[in-house]
């Protein structure tokens, strides 16, 4: 496999692997407004983020 190739296929990865921990954290990130909400607020809350 050619270094670019390694390179993306690695950077793929950790972003699969950073969005499941963003997704599954319970966190509503704000700075006096909602700027992110995670898909496991559904759980916690019982709301659809798009609600929020």
């Amino acid at each position: 496999m050619e270094e670019t190739e390694v390179s993306n296929t690695r950077n793929k990865s950790q972003m699969d692997r950073y969005r499941t921990l963003v997704e599954e954290l319970n966190d509503i990130a704000t700075d006096g407004r909602i700027t992110y909400v995670s898909q496991a607020v559904t759980r916690v809350l019982g709301y659809d983020p798009d609600e929020l």
